[in-house]
Formats: structure tokens, C-alpha cells, sequence
């Protein structure tokens, strides 16, 4: 199928969606998900290959630098320690969990692999949360804490993800060089995101001063701004992801300063149109390039697998979540007076939102197609399917509850 037929198609089942997902009070993802289940078995279709390098680059940029741009940093700061457990020590545990189960009862996948299927399904989605309580009245912690684990976990997972790719690829993997380059590609990405906004910043200022400005130029600068971070992050081999998210997090907090109002109602209402039609598009061709897949004998064997590992996921999340807001409070009496254990309805709330979503279907769409002396990647077609049935359970069965 031609890329345009394709660009046609998706913009006719955008609409379709959104159709669908108003009619029934349903959350977009949802919507989306169950709409790539039905193309993966409609016949005759044409097969639809994506080109892996431009999915990340396609897709990853906006959906970063908007979740950044909206955040509210001083509820960030607030509840950072409840995030960061989330973000970093839940991403870190699932992907290591799903590795060892993954390497034990996936036929014939190695332990890099199998390292990329944990972090691909690591990290919940922030979108597919947001979209979920929107039918619901939800206390405002709840939904900031959520919200800063869905913009900081894509970020640790991604750069998970990003060595164990490598790791694939070369064909060996060491612990020692991974840490001490985590460290370096971490930090790098954020001095370069700091640097792309200085940058941004400068030229939105200068513009106002020479009353060149005006909110379509400022949203074009804004537009381009998470590509500037992102390539910029990758040119100089350090996190692109982590570019990104900072300079979404910075500009957001100085937009009141640098931007008008009439440009930041522009900028949201582009990014909330951006965003959703990214979602439809992706999973509209995952869709298509699991047909071929979902109708073969090693689908209906992984079936029982994927569902397992989606159990998994969900009961490590319930545990960690209980266990994450127990043990501060345990060890620290000061802690545990200043901010009593939450009700039981809070943390269970926080535990049952792991939704899976696009950036999980993007990092296993952008698997590199051969590894080392141009082998084909090791249980590619494996993770691609686990990961959509990972999506289409949290999704339809946590989202729907």
C-alpha cells in the first residue's frame, strides 16, 4: 500500500474514530485498539511495512514534548518521591521481571531480547490514562502523580530500551559499560534539551522585540522544537528522549513568559489535534502489519504468553504500588506524619492504571529488522505481537473497568 493511499485511509478512519469514541463515551485508545484488532483479521488487505527509523522520529517527538509541555511543575515537585518510584523503580522492576519470565517461555529468545520486550512494555501510557479519567472525577495528586510517571517512565524505559537494542545489534552486552554510559547519555540529554530551549527561547524573545511575532510563527518554532531536541540528542549520541522531555518541561513552564496568550490557546489546541491523530495512524498500521502474523501457527502459540505477561505486568504494578507507598512511610516516622498512608481507594486507583499504549506500540514498530551480520532480529514478529496484546489488554481491560 502506497504511503499516500495510506495517509488517506488513516485520516478517513481518524474520523470514523472519533465518531465511534464520542457516540459511546469511550476513550480514544480504547477505540483505537479494538479498531487495530479488527484490521489485523480483515481479509485482503495489503501488507503496510513501516520503515523502523522513521517511526521514532515520526512519533516520539510530539508525544514527548507535548506530555512535558503541559506538566505542572510545582505538583511535580510536590510529589516527586511518589513519581520517581513509579517512573523509575516500577520501569526498572517490570523490565527486569518481563526479561526473566520472557527468556524462560518465548521459544528461542535471547537475553538482550528479551531485556527489549521489558522495556517496551514497561512503561504505562500517559495519554491512555488521561483519556480514562476523563469520565471520571479523580483527585488532582492522583492525576499529577500519574502524569509526571507518564512523562518520566517513557524516558527511562527508552534509554532501557535503547541499549538493549544496541546489545542485540552487536551482539554482547556489558553491565559496567552500560551504567557508566547511562549516566553520560542521561545527562547529555538533558543539557541538551536545557540548551535547545535557551535557544528557543532566544529566538521567540527576539522576534516579540522586532514585533515579527505572531502565534502561527511562534506554533511553527514550537512545532520544530521537539524535532530540534530530539535529532539534536541523537547527533551527538546521547538521549534524544530525555532532549525532548526537558525541553517540553522547560518551555511549558516559560510560556506564559515568552509566548502570548492567543499563541499557547493555538499551541494546545494543535498539539491535542497532533497528538490524536499520531494515535490513530499507529495503530492503524499495526493493525495492517500483524495480519500476516495474527493468522500464523506461532501466533496462536504466543497467545497464552503474551496474556501471561500482560497478568504480569498488572500484578507487579499492584505490588509495587503497595509496597512503594508502604515503605517510606515505614522507615521514615517524619514521612509518615507529614503525609499519612493514603486510602486504600488511592492506591488501588494508581496500582489498576498500567495502561500500555503508543509508545509502547512505537518502540516495538521501531525494532531494527536485522541485528549482527545482517541476521534477521531475534523474536521480532514475537515482541511486535506481545506487545499489541500487552496494549490490547491493559487498554480494553483496565480501561473499561
Amino acid at each position: 500500500m502506497s504511503e499516500p493511499v495510506l495517509l488517506v485511509l488513516g485520516l478517513a478512519a481518524a474520523v470514523a474514530f472519533a465518531i465511534v469514541s464520542k457516540r459511546f463515551s469511550l476513550p480514544y485508545p480504547i477505540v483505537f485498539v479494538l479498531a487495530g484488532t479488527a484490521l489485523a483479521f480483515v481479509p485482503g488487505l495489503p501488507p503496510v511495512r513501516i520503515a523502523p527509523e522513521w517511526i521514532f522520529l515520526s512519533i516520539l517527538p510530539p508525544l514527548l514534548f507535548s506530555g512535558g509541555w503541559s506538566t505542572d511543575l510545582t505538583l511535580f515537585r510536590n510529589n516527586l518521591r511518589s513519581i520517581l518510584l513509579l517512573a523509575i523503580g516500577l520501569v526498572v522492576v517490570s523490565t527486569v521481571v518481563v526479561a526473566v519470565v520472557a527468556h524462560r517461555i518465548v521459544p528461542d529468545l535471547t537475553w538482550p531480547a528479551a531485556f527489549v520486550l521489558g522495556a517496551i512494555v514497561s512503561p504505562p501510557d500517559a495519554v491512555a490514562a488521561s483519556a480514562t479519567f476523563e469520565r471520571f472525577a479523580v483527585p488532582r495528586r492522583i492525576v499529577a502523580v500519574l502524569e509526571g510517571e507518564g512523562l518520566v517512565n517513557d524516558a527511562t524505559a527508552l534509554v532501557i530500551y535503547r541499549f538493549a537494542v544496541v546489545a542485540v545489534i552487536a551482539g554482547g552486552f556489558s553491565l559496567a559499560n552500560a551504567a557508566g554510559s547511562f549516566v553520560v547519555v542521561a545527562l547529555g540529554g538533558i543539557a541538551v534539551g536545557l540548551v535547545v530551549e535557551w535557544c528557543v527561547e532566544r529566538l521567540a524573545l527576539a522576534l516579540d522585540r522586532w514585533e515579527l511575532s505572531d502565534s502561527l510563527i511562534d506554533n511553527l518554532i514550537i512545532i520544530g522544537t521537539p524535532y530540534a531536541a530530539y535529532l539534536g540528542g541523537e547527533a551527538l549520541h546521547v538521549s534524544g528522549v530525555l532532549a525532548t522531555v526537558v525541553a517540553g518541561i522547560r518551555l511549558g513552564r516559560r510560556s506564559p513568559v515568552v509566548y502570548s496568550p492567543e499563541t499557547r490557546l493555538v499551541g494546545e489546541n494543535v498539539w491535542a489535534l497532533w497528538i490524536y491523530v499520531i494515535n490513530a495512524f499507529v495503530f492503524l498500521a499495526i493493525g495492517l502489519q500483524l495480519r500476516g502474523f495474527v493468522q500464523s501457527a506461532d501466533a496462536r502459540a504466543l497467545l497464552p504468553i503474551a496474556l501471561a505477561i500482560s497478568a504480569l505486568l498488572i500484578v507487579v504494578r499492584i505490588g509495587w504500588v503497595y509496597f512503594a507507598n508502604w515503605l517510606p512511610r515505614a522507615l521514615f516516622p517524619r514521612l509518615r506524619e507529614r503525609d499519612p498512608f493514603p486510602p486504600w481507594q488511592n492506591i488501588l486507583l494508581v496500582a489498576w492504571t498500567g495502561m500500555r499504549g503508543i509508545v509502547s506500540l512505537a518502540a516495538a514498530l521501531a525494532l531494527p529488522l536485522t541485528a549482527a551480520n545482517r541476521e534477521p532480529f531475534p523474536g521480532r514478529d514475537a515482541i511486535v505481537f506481545i506487545t499489541f496484546v500487552v496494549i490490547f489488554v491493559t487498554l480494553v481491560g483496565q480501561g473499561l473497568r
